[in-house]
């Protein structure tokens, strides 16, 4: 089944700057080519990057009971580093280290599938 053209043009930004996220965080086997900066290859079964587009679900809203119309980045369930969450991010980071500070959170209030990619142009 052949993808609706308004679903290929919200679709393709998010899947090259997917690639664009991947490129970046690869690294060589070939130790002569690693400068200042790069992660070492792994072996790990577990990602060495994690990249989130999404929602408010993404961004830590209404985590902080005091404060319920915050968006309390630090409780992302995806991304952020408060032990209490325990977030995806965390836990491939204990899996493998080498993903350690490969994180980025894009994560907008308010979007859905069809405006992430107007709404992430300008980041």
């Amino acid at each position: 089944m052949a993808l609706s053209t308004n679903l290929r043009r919200a679709i393709a930004p998010l899947v090259a700057l997917g690639l664009r996220v991947a490129c970046a965080s690869c690294s060589s086997d070939d130790s002569s080519s690693a400068g200042a900066g790069t992660t070492p290859p792994t072996d790990s079964a577990y990602p060495s990057s994690v990249v989130v587009l999404g929602h408010s679900g993404t961004t830590g809203a209404g985590s902080d009971p005091d404060n319920p119309m915050a968006d309390i980045r630090e409780n992302s369930w995806a991304t952020e580093t408060n032990p209490e969450v325990d977030s995806v991010y965390q836990r491939i980071v204990a899996e493998n280290p080498a993903a350690e500070g490969h994180v980025a959170n894009f994560g907008i209030d308010g979007s859905d599938v069809t405006s992430l990619p107007s709404r992430h142009r300008s980041s």
